[in-house]
Parts: C-alpha cells; structure tokens; sequence
C-alpha cells in the first residue's frame, strides 16, 4: 500500500478520478449517487461509489437464456421427423423453456440489482443479494483496511475494463471481495486515497 503522495495529492487524486468517472455515470460505476440510503448509514456519512457488478458477469445467464428460447425452434424443427411429438408436447415444452428463460432473466436483474458494494466516508459496504429471503450485508470501517489489490480475468476482462478488488482488513470478516465489477484500478485507487485521507485526518 503506497504512502507516497501528499494528502493534497491523494485528495486531488481521489477527486479526479471520480470526476472523470463521473461523466461516464452509470448504473453499474456510480460516484456520488444521490438519494442513497442504507442500514447503518451515519447521519454526516456521505456515499462516495456506489457499485453493481458489470453486465459482463451475467454472460453465462444470457447464453442459457437464448438458448431457452431457441429450444422450442429447434424442437419443432427437429422434431417433425418423430411420429409421437404432437403440437401440445411442443406447445409444452415452448411453455417451459420460456418459464425458465423469464425465471432466469427476473432472478438476475433482482440479484445485480440488489447485490452492491457501496464506499462511504467512513466505511466500505459489501450487500450480497442471494433470494428475497436469504441476503447478507458486512461492513468495515476504512481505518480497518490494511490492503487492496485488484486483478483483471483475462482479455474479455481487459477489453471490457472489468474485474476483481479484494479489501484486507482487520475485522472480523478479513477479506471484502467486489467479484466483476467495472473499473476495478479505479475503485482500487479510490479506496487507497480514501484510506491515507482518514489516516490524515482529512475525512
């Protein structure tokens, strides 16, 4: 972790590189969000980055999306040639493959929507949306983090700027992990001058 720069550097820095994010706004990358609240939020504690995973995780999703949704095709075509596949088996099954394409789509738009990784003032929010009844949020202070490292999972990761950033920490959870989530080296920097800004008092 470095501590080379000044905290007028790191300050300027941080401001910066927000700045320039913040023209590029969007749902996924989202510095200073406005009318965001959540549990445990302190009354003076200002939301910095708010952070949905990139779409680019949801790719495995939206291939067996597509494929549901040419099953009921393929059947069809495929299927003319055996005698016992009537029009209500297909009828059945395009039923089916298309229930399971909108269960997959409404259970991923719920779990990006909800899973956020949220960077305050004073701490670093980790919410992990699993079901509507199975859902965890932990929480650290800054003064807590000890290390911050990011990784880049190949060249769809570099292509597409998205990737891993994992917080050490002092607490009783001792690792914070932000799984494909856009601008990793930024959100890793941010964090960095966020940190050497508490250290020196000047948040």
């Amino acid at each position: 972790m470095s501590s080379t720069k000044t905290p007028e550097e790191a300050k300027m820095s941080f401001v910066q590189t927000l700045k320039a994010a913040k023209s590029e706004n969007s749902a996924t990358f989202c510095p200073f969000p406005q009318d965001v609240q959540f549990n445990g939020q302190d009354s003076e504690e200002r939301v910095i980055l708010l952070i949905r995973q990139d779409w680019a995780a949801y790719l495995s999703q939206a291939l067996m999306v597509l494929l549901l949704l040419l099953s009921p095709i393929l059947f069809v075509v495929f299927g003319r040639s055996i005698t016992f596949i009537t029009g209500q088996i297909i009828t059945g099954v395009s039923i089916i493959c298309i229930l399971l394409a909108f269960t997959i789509v409404v259970d991923s738009i719920l779990k990006w929507y909800f899973s956020v990784n949220i960077i305050t003032t004073q701490k670093v929010v980790d919410i992990d949306f699993k079901s509507v009844m199975n859902h965890r949020s932990s929480e650290t202070q800054l003064e807590r983090i000890q290390d911050v490292t990011h990784s880049v999972p190949g060249v769809l990761g570099s292509v597409l700027d998205f990737g891993n950033v994992f917080i050490q920490t002092a607490g009783k959870r001792s690792e914070f992990e932000f799984l494909h989530v856009p601008k990793p080296r930024d959100i890793q920097d941010v964090l960095l001058d966020l940190l050497e800004l508490k250290q020196n008092g000047d948040i």
